[in-house]
């Protein structure tokens, strides 16, 4: 980052690309982390901007540490450029601060699933759909899961008829057909 870019954000002091003291008060701080997350969201699909991106994002939980979107959004960057262990620590950190919020279980989920890892990725794609029911991509992928485990054939096909009922012209809509 640029000092430029830097003194703009209000970052006093780095350390690597870690962010160390901030030079904003109190009250301010949580609102700048809201314009900071935003700004992030627009570049970090961006693999041109993902040490911008992710540094965004750093700064957003170092203004305000109970920001779970900013720890999730973390690891969606982190993951896509091929570091799914830092980006599973953002993801718990974000279930940490908020065990309720159904996206970092399912990043887990399908973290777990590209390992083979098919019963650990079951278990986070079903906390997922605790905390949110009508997560169709959930249940689709709670299905694949358990088409890789044991036995799991027969109630594989219970969560693709429930991915169907919410999304019937999903993006997985036809690949979910194919197991009924």
């Amino acid at each position: 980052m640029t000092p430029s870019l830097l003194r703009a954000l209000g970052i006093r002091e780095l350390y690597g690309q870690n962010v160390i003291r901030v030079n904003f008060p109190r009250h301010g701080r949580f609102q700048e982390a809201e314009r900071l997350f935003h700004l992030a969201n627009a570049i970090d699909e961006d693999p041109k901007r993902f040490v911008e991106a992710a540094c965004l994002y750093r700064t957003c939980v170092k203004l305000d540490p109970s920001m779970h979107e900013a720890y999730t959004h973390l690891g969606c960057v982190y993951f896509r450029h091929g570091q799914p262990g830092i980006a599973e620590v953002a993801w718990r950190k974000a279930i940490e601060i908020d065990p309720d919020q159904p996206c970092p279980h399912f990043n887990l989920g399908y973290s777990a699933m590209c390992k083979r890892w098919n019963g650990v990725a079951a278990g986070h794609f079903r906390r997922a759909l605790d905390a949110d029911p009508n997560y169709a991509d959930a249940w689709f992928n709670l299905g694949m899961a358990l088409l890789g485990c044991h036995d799991g054939e027969w109630k594989a096909k219970i969560h693709f008829k429930k991915y169907l009922e919410l999304e019937p012209t999903g993006d997985w809509a036809e690949e979910a057909r194919k197991y009924l």
